[in-house]
């Protein structure tokens, strides 16, 4: 059965995934193919659009999920922020679907981005940087669930950090080597980032989705934590399977050697 994987971000891409996790699906003999978001960056790929530019996203996904399963229900890999963007979309696509794979999923973006400034006032606080520290508690504590332009500044300070990427990983070494294929036109994109979280509109509903739902989470994940999602995971997926892997951060599809064979197992 052919696999699908949806990156995260807004604003990234599947090459990394795309030179890192191809050989051992196909050792699995699972056929997989990466979707890219739309990007200025990528002008062969799908066109970018600033307005309303969430649910463009959705659209091309949409007509990308809709191509690739022509032949048959398939399996949808989606990481990060990509669970986010899947299940607003599953309404859509849920007859194309056979199983979903959620990978460390981001279902609460108001929880994301306080734990992303959680991640900056620690590192300040343990360089003595109290006032910068202070500073990320501030933008932390107006959060609400409208993407301000305050609300990015701080998201942008944070990010900028050196080491509060890095602790998204337990594997270091991977985490470097991940970076390394975000390159040329596949940099982060961050004129991607802001119109497309600007753009989402909060979705709470349950969605009617009758195939299989897995779910993994790193078990020293930061930024998404199982036990801040369960609210919202029992009323999204009622029924899903839920593991920990036991190596990894936010990434375990990547820091999980054996991923490949567990996605096939679940």
């Amino acid at each position: 059965m052919k696999h699908i994987f949806v990156h995260g971000g807004p604003g990234l891409n599947s090459n990394p995934e795309l030179h890192l996790l191809s050989a051992s699906f196909i050792k699995e003999a699972a056929p997989i193919v990466f979707w890219n978001e739309p990007s200025k960056l990528r002008p062969q790929g799908s066109s970018f659009k600033d307005q309303d530019a969430f649910q463009h996203m959705l659209e091309e996904l949409r007509k990308f999920i809709i191509a690739e399963s022509e032949d048959g229900p398939v399996v949808i890999l989606a990481h990060s922020f990509g669970a986010f963007a899947i299940n607003d979309l599953l309404p859509a696509i849920g007859d194309r679907v056979e199983r979903l794979v959620l990978l460390a999923p981001v279902l609460d973006l108001r929880n994301l981005d306080g734990n992303i400034l959680d991640i900056a006032v620690k590192e300040c606080s343990q360089r003595n940087l109290h006032a910068e520290a202070s500073e990320f508690e501030n933008y932390k504590a107006n959060l609400d669930d409208e993407f301000t332009d305050e609300r990015f500044e701080g998201l942008a300070k944070a990010l900028a950090i050196e080491d509060v990427l890095g602790s998204y990983w337990r594997n270091k070494d991977m985490a470097q080597v991940y970076s390394s294929y975000l390159i040329a036109e596949h940099m982060i994109d961050f004129d991607s980032f802001k119109a497309v979280r600007k753009s989402v509109k909060k979705n709470d509903s349950r969605n009617q989705f009758n195939g299989r739902v897995s779910i993994v989470y790193g078990n020293i994940d930061p930024v998404t934590k199982l036990e801040q999602d369960l609210p919202k995971l029992k009323l999204l997926y009622p029924a899903s399977e839920v593991a920990i892997s036991s190596c990894s951060g936010h990434y375990p599809h990547l820091e999980d050697e054996d991923f490949a064979r567990i996605a096939r197992l679940f």
